[in-house]
């Protein structure tokens, strides 16, 4: 029950940010970025530290005890490493400000790609094959979502808004479903979860990718004319 309310809270939210950042005074990329922050913070809170807490313990013991305090550091910390990664990126290939879009930019977005990366902290426990499979599909999926997300088709018979309401509504849901599948798969110790929201995921992918397909289209038929 706590991952659908975060689920339908998060998609409606992102639904409705073309509307709500003009009216807040920010950019769509700002309002993006930080509706996509929350959803995943409250995914994190109410869903894994608080509705799974017991099992996250139990795999924080497991992980622990595979990498013992004092040692590995680079894997215990590399979702931290990797956030860090993504605000040195920024600040060194961006032009450096202080404006508010800046601001959002440097504090969301690190903070996004932690969360994101956490549920393979799971995978390092895992030593099948098929593994590195998991991983490289999960971070393209992620991928895939938060550009789209980012800078989604312009359709011509469809207005700009609803085309990016739809498109945002999808990417939440595509992204809070896929950490959750990952977490509860490679973290928890629940096997079928993966196999049980593959499924979505894909339905998801798929539905993101209609206004990419849309513009294709239009684009074929333009040579057309």
């Amino acid at each position: 029950m706590g991952h659908f309310i975060v689920l339908v809270c998060g998609s409606l939210a992102a639904a409705a940010s073309p509307f709500l950042a003009p009216k807040i005074g920010i950019d769509l990329n700002s309002m993006i970025l930080i509706i996509t922050l929350l959803s995943l913070f409250s995914q994190e809170l109410l869903v894994i530290q608080i509705g799974k807490r017991e099992e996250n313990i139990a795999f924080t013991r497991r992980f622990y005890r595979h990498y013992p305090i004092g040692e590995y550091y680079l894997v215990r910390y590399s979702s931290s490493v990797f956030a860090i990664g993504i605000l040195f990126s920024m600040l060194i290939f961006s032009n450096f400000g202080m404006s508010q879009k800046h601001a959002i930019f440097y504090f969301c977005l690190p903070l996004i790609g932690k969360l994101l990366y956490e549920p393979l902290l799971g995978t390092y426990l895992h030593e099948n094959k098929k593994t590195i499979q998991f991983i490289f599909a999960y971070l393209v999926i992620n991928i895939f979502a938060l550009t789209s997300g980012l800078s989604p088709a312009q359709l011509s018979i469809i207005p700009d808004s609803l085309t990016q309401s739809y498109v945002l509504l999808m990417t939440i849901s595509t992204l809070l479903t896929l950490r959750l599948a990952y977490y509860q798969s490679f973290c928890l110790n629940d096997t079928g979860s993966l196999e049980s929201q593959i499924g979505h995921v894909l339905m998801a992918l798929f539905l993101l990718s209609l206004p990419e397909a849309a513009r294709l289209g239009e684009l074929l038929l333009s040579e057309l004319r």
